[in-house]
């Protein structure tokens, strides 16, 4: 059941914005000038009127997914940083002291509520025209690559989605000063780019780091995080899948999983 929550309630806290968002910061005309109540009447079809608990407000959660294009990085990630940074909170509309949502809301409104994933590119192109046609990107008051932004819900292949991850997840561990002859044991990129062969690749991936001794900073955890976050995208036929073609992988060395059968179990039992 959709709650629209229509204005903030009072804060003795509030004014902190104030000081904090500066009047030229990105999130600040973003609120200011963009009206977000027309993403709702696009979203609201996605949600019964009058039937089960109440549903966080879509514009928030579109907001968020806003946020995931200008700053790729896993839900739990994202909502963990929106919980302490306050041009976060201003941006979803939140008051300084309030809480956040948990990360798995956000997990089940890209993968289940935004199933028309043409509607999804077709909100956030929406959104990016009017702030250039309001001037706030050929200023570079947002600095906002449409391409890449649009890119972000893109269906891609596991190969692909898997190959972006990775590749930056490898820069990060590289840029943390690890030493060379650790670099070199781990695993090297498949040269066929089939997409059973990338998910276990991956999967290798994140449990030689975790293994091997070296020290997990804060931005390699982050980009383990959005690697994982691609294999369990996959796994449940997420917007990041598209390649009908995808049959096997492994969640863990010791359990694999068939994505063919668990969405024709998944039909069979709907």
């Amino acid at each position: 059941m959709l709650n629209i929550q229509s204005q903030l309630q009072f804060s003795d806290h509030r004014s902190l914005y104030d000081i904090l968002i500066p009047a030229d910061s990105k999130f600040r005309q973003l609120n200011e000038l963009i009206d977000f109540s027309l993403i709702r009447n696009e979203l609201v079809k996605n949600y019964s009127k009058d039937i089960g608990r109440k549903a966080v407000d879509p514009i928030i959660l579109f907001k968020y997914l806003l946020l995931k294009t200008m700053n790729p990085s896993s839900d739990r990630d994202l909502v963990a940083r929106s919980y302490t940074d306050m041009s976060y909170k201003y941006f979803l509309g939140l008051n300084p002291e309030d809480d956040v949502i948990d990360s798995s809301l956000l997990t089940v409104f890209r993968r289940q509520r935004m199933k028309d994933v043409d509607l999804m590119d077709l909100l956030i192109r929406s959104t990016i025209d009017k702030a250039k046609a309001l001037g706030l990107l050929s200023s570079k008051k947002i600095i906002v690559d449409s391409t890449h932004t649009l890119s972000v819900f893109k269906r891609y292949t596991p190969s692909e989605a898997i190959s972006r991850r990775s590749h930056d997840l490898l820069a990060t561990v590289k840029e943390s000063g690890i030493n060379r002859e650790l670099y070199t044991k781990l695993p090297r990129v498949p040269v066929s780019k089939e997409s059973n062969m990338m998910v276990e690749y991956a999967q290798s991936l994140l449990t030689t780091i975790t293994d091997m001794g070296i020290t997990i900073t804060v931005g390699i955890q982050e980009k383990m995080n959005y690697l994982q976050e691609a294999l369990d995208d996959i796994a449940a036929r997420a917007m990041v899948c598209k390649d009908t073609d995808v049959r096997y992988g492994h969640k863990s060395t010791d359990k694999p999983f068939t994505v063919k059968y668990i969405y024709q179990k998944q039909r069979t039992v709907s």
